[in-house]
């Protein structure tokens, strides 16, 4: 009976092992139309945002523009990038489009801050809050072309990789 344990301990661990290897190289090799896919998503979801992106910031700087209405736009296009992003599976590219969202996320909350600020401070509180706006935006404008390049990055390398496979 022991040797019967053993032998089937050891047939479980042996199987257990196969499997761990077969599904860690399915995941680094696996489908490349999966990754293809998400690879092309991803894609249009940065061209969307670029679509977007400039008149966004034109309604955003307008002095005269009716707030609500840029708000309600901005969440639009906040909502439709995780959209976006909802329908990527390959985890790598997920976290990085989710990253990219994030980012967004960040630079609506901050316009929503400087807005409230804008309508409740003095011309002199407004200059520092202007400035403060500026330099937020402008940091986090970097880190959202950095989560695009590495979101580039790694399609790139999907697509290296899918045509060494199929070779």
């Amino acid at each position: 009976m022991t040797h019967f344990s053993r032998a089937t301990l050891r047939w479980i661990a042996v199987t257990t092992f196969a499997v761990m290897i077969g599904v860690s190289a399915w995941l680094l090799f696996g489908p490349p139309h999966a990754r293809s896919t998400d690879c092309a998503t991803a894609h249009a979801m940065w061209t969307y945002y670029e679509s977007q992106l400039a008149s966004e910031r034109a309604a955003a700087q307008n002095t005269g523009a009716d707030n609500s209405q840029t708000a309600a736009a901005y969440q639009n296009m906040v909502d439709e990038l995780q959209a976006y992003a909802g329908r990527i599976a390959t985890p790598d590219i997920r976290t990085k489009a989710d990253a990219i969202v994030a980012i967004n996320r960040d630079m609506f909350d901050q316009w929503k801050r400087w807005v409230a600020q804008s309508q409740s401070e003095s011309a002199a509180g407004l200059s520092r809050s202007d400035g403060q706006f500026g330099s937020d935006f402008a940091q986090n404008a970097r880190r959202l072309k950095t989560a695009h390049d590495e979101l580039d990055s790694a399609c790139r390398s999907y697509s290296s990789v899918a045509r060494l496979v199929s070779s």
